[in-house]
């Protein structure tokens, strides 16, 4: 976007002109208010140039000093007139008619996204930094559809405080904590300052065993890059999203994904592992409400007599996951997920708390699909995280059998497939 005003005659107009750049959404004039926002934000106070006066008439500017890589703003050589960066950004925004004159801020700093939750298969259990959620090892999962997170956030400049809905319920104590580290985390690469109301609802049960601060934080970090202006891949949202939960970063990519492990955002992030199985995998999730204590789970894992041998092991257990989603070994997937879940639970119960999330539902589902595989050849694996809910693993072929079959034990179940990555969503789709 270009404008122009021309000499009209010799008494010290200019011709000068600007241009936008590198912009950072669809939307241009949303992207020049954002710039300006910025600009205020981080106090740059330097001048970005200066053009020498001639009152003989048009003729091309000597001096141009200060530019800067992030500068909205290009001026003409030919300028000959003075002109200030806040007068351009007047006429600018004056002419496009959505200034804000009170305040110098962006409107309409709102976005809204989803994210699917994980399962884990290759599972992480302890972080070697509880700050910023580093995980000791590498981990994989599948994101599981149509359960879903819905999240939408506002930068408002009005407000006074941060609010955070989940459920229509505030937040309260420790999980405020968290939300506040991602949070956080965007207002200093941003340097915005607003405060923040998020609101967030889950279509599936939460904090019983099916991954809902996975995609919780998957998708309240994809609305918040967006409703902050951000450009960036979902690779680097997944390490916003980590600070979180460690989880959330695979939710962000979505599908197959592995995260990482590494002590900085270039290397702890997540990425999506391709694979032919995506129409295949139908996942029966059995319901077991009983409430966990993950955060504490995975603090006090090392303590555990055996952490050092799942750490061992574990190595081997991703190269194997990595080599048979690359063949699409539907069977060896789910075989390794389910001695995964074994090995994680092991590691559980014998911490300090001695965690035992496991309930006789639980058992009867194992019990179950045991059967199933064993009796009638069908292909179905188990898997729980730190909950008494289990993943039922099948195709999509036997989906109806073992469904049924969960059911007859008395456990609610649903049957999803696998989910795909964070995304953001149309304004139509806000919650406020």
């Amino acid at each position: 976007m270009k404008h122009e005003q021309r000499c009209t005659d010799q008494s010290g107009s200019c011709l000068f002109q600007w241009q936008v750049h590198r912009p950072v959404s669809n939307h241009p004039h949303r992207n020049a208010l954002i710039r300006l926002q910025r600009y205020h934000a981080r106090q740059r106070t330097q001048n970005l140039w200066s053009v020498e006066s001639n009152v003989a008439g048009c003729q091309s500017a000597r001096s141009y000093r200060g530019h800067h890589t992030n500068s909205m703003l290009v001026p003409s050589d030919r300028c000959t007139r003075n002109i200030s960066v806040i007068e351009s950004y007047l006429l600018l925004f004056i002419g496009i008619g959505i200034f804000n004159l009170a305040s110098l801020r962006p409107v309409g700093m709102k976005a809204t996204a989803r994210a699917h939750p994980i399962q884990g298969l290759i599972k992480y259990h302890g972080m070697r930094d509880n700050n910023n959620r580093y995980p000791y090892h590498d981990s994989i999962s599948v994101c599981t559809a149509p359960s879903a997170t819905t999240t939408t956030v506002e930068f408002q400049s009005d407000a006074s405080t941060d609010v955070y809905i989940v459920d229509n319920e505030r937040v309260e104590g420790r999980a405020v904590e968290r939300i506040d580290a991602v949070v956080d985390h965007v207002r200093e690469r941003t340097g915005i300052r607003d405060p923040v109301r998020l609101v967030s609802e889950n279509s599936f049960p939460s904090n019983i065993g099916f991954g809902s601060s996975s995609s919780g934080f998957a998708a309240a970090a994809m609305a918040l890059v967006t409703a902050a202006g951000e450009e960036l891949t979902r690779p680097e949202i997944s390490a916003i999203a980590r600070r979180g939960s460690s989880s959330a970063a695979r939710a962000v990519t979505g599908a197959f994904s592995q995260l990482y492990s590494g002590m900085n955002d270039t290397d702890c992030h997540a990425e999506r592992i391709e694979t032919n199985l995506d129409s295949t995998v139908r996942t029966v999730a059995a319901h077991v409400p009983a409430y966990k204590e993950t955060e504490e789970a995975h603090r006090e894992a090392a303590q555990s007599h055996m952490f050092d041998a799942r750490l061992a092991h574990v190595h081997h257990q991703i190269d194997a996951m990595r080599d048979a989603l690359y063949d699409g070994d539907f069977d060896r997937i789910f075989e390794l997920a389910e001695h995964d879940s074994l090995s994680l639970t092991a590691t559980t119960m014998t911490g300090p708390a001695g965690w035992v999330y496991w309930q006789p539902q639980t058992i009867a589902v194992f019990n179950t699909v045991r059967e199933l595989r064993e009796r009638d050849s069908i292909p179905v694996y188990f898997s729980t995280d730190t909950g008494a809910s289990v993943y039922v693993n099948t195709t999509a072929t036997h989906a109806d059998t073992v469904e049924s079959a969960i059911a007859d034990i008395g456990v609610e179940t649903d049957v999803w497939s696998v989910g795909g990555p964070a995304e953001v969503l149309p304004a139509k789709d806000s919650l406020f």
